[in-house]
């Protein structure tokens, strides 16, 4: 892991919308960049598809978040610090 601040970073369910599926598209283009041969990639894309069409985050990321914004994801895949960019701050704690 990066130096990430994890207190700074915002829990899933207090993302917007149009957060959550920025972070979605990025996280499948990450997963597909570093796992190029990798089945799970046919699930993502398929998890993802219809997103923008039904107005929806598929909540299976939000795990995936989660589990990256507490640090549970150590000797995984998800490990790779370039998911841990894929987090987004909470720039209102920034002002203290």
């Amino acid at each position: 892991m990066k130096n990430i601040d994890l207190n700074k970073i915002r829990p899933w369910a207090s993302l917007p919308l149009k957060q959550k599926q920025g972070f979605i598209n990025k996280y499948c283009q990450t997963y597909k960049t570093l796992y190029p041969g990798s089945k799970t990639n046919v699930s993502l894309q398929a998890l993802k598809m219809d997103m923008a069409e039904f107005n929806d985050a598929p909540s299976l990321f939000g795990i995936f978040y989660e589990d990256l914004r507490k640090n549970t994801v150590n000797k995984s895949r998800l490990s790779h610090d370039k998911f841990w960019e894929l987090l987004i701050e909470d720039k209102r704690k920034n002002k203290n």
